[in-house]
């Protein structure tokens, strides 16, 4: 089956891994917004550190997930802090930089089992 013929599985299987994170989120981090008007599709599951909890940006997070065997990663760069754009014109990117700083994508991957979930949301309880 290709998977554009499993899109409203996979569609549903994200929407329930979110929802399982948006209720167990501790102190300290932010789900990610959502537009009233919108339907994402929750390809990624990004949090925002509160850096007052969790010190000057999302790394102490970072490793504290990697310690209990939790693969969690940085949200991208901003474009304009990539090399190859280092020249380029641009307006603003105080916001990207701030959300950069403060990102991390926890694991969300259809095949991410509740057992598995529960592992992530207990150490970021932890």
């Amino acid at each position: 089956m290709s998977q554009l013929e499993q899109l409203p599985r996979f569609l549903v299987r994200k929407h329930e891994i979110a929802s399982r994170y948006d209720a167990a989120l501790p102190a300290g981090l932010s789900a990610p917004p959502r537009a009233p008007w919108a339907d994402p599709s929750l390809w990624l599951y990004t949090v925002l550190v509160d850096r007052a909890v969790y010190g000057r940006d999302r790394n102490a997070l970072l490793a504290h997930l990697a310690e209990g065997g939790v693969q969690a990663r940085p949200i991208w760069s901003p474009l304009h802090t990539m090399p190859m754009f280092a020249g380029a014109p641009r307006l603003g990117g105080a916001v990207a930089e701030e959300l950069f700083a403060g990102g991390v994508s926890l694991p969300c991957s259809v095949g991410l089992g509740d057992a598995d979930q529960e592992r992530v949301i207990a150490r970021l309880r932890a």
